[in-house]
């Protein structure tokens, strides 16, 4: 059985040991707990991502993790598990900024577009970067 279970009814510790080290790299780690999704697949963890606000209408997916040995088929079902949580969270618009092709061509197949807008909350932030946007119908 598949869950999509927010962070927040966890323990705050249970995310910084979900990240491991790279939890201390991690920017805004308040946001991530508030917004942040984990993914479980029978009881486990098996991924997270977390969509925090960007503007009025649009969120930002500022994290996604999974673990390793995921089939194909979940991991296809994650970007739908994000559309959902967006729209139930009132985002006309997923903002996602990436630095690399393969992160690219799974965005672009799960019906993402690039685009040059930036909401002012990304912008301060990050620069340079492919930034990619999701729009619900």
């Amino acid at each position: 059985m598949i869950q999509v279970i927010k962070a927040s009814q966890f323990p705050a510790q249970e995310l910084e040991t979900y990240f491991g080290h790279v939890w201390d790299q991690q920017t805004d780690q308040e946001a991530l707990y508030e917004y942040g999704r984990y993914m479980l697949l029978n009881g486990e963890k098996k991924g997270f991502f977390a969509i925090v606000p960007a503007g009025e209408e649009s969120g930002w997916l500022r994290a996604l993790y999974m673990k390793g040995g995921l089939s194909p088929a979940f991991l296809m079902m994650v970007f739908e598990w994000v559309q959902q949580e967006a729209v139930q969270a009132g985002f006309q618009q997923i903002y996602v900024l990436t630095r690399d092709e393969s992160t690219e061509t799974l965005l672009e197949i799960n019906g993402f577009q690039r685009t040059a807008h930036l909401p002012a909350r990304i912008r301060k932030q990050f620069k340079g970067e492919t930034v990619w946007v999701w729009k619900s119908s």
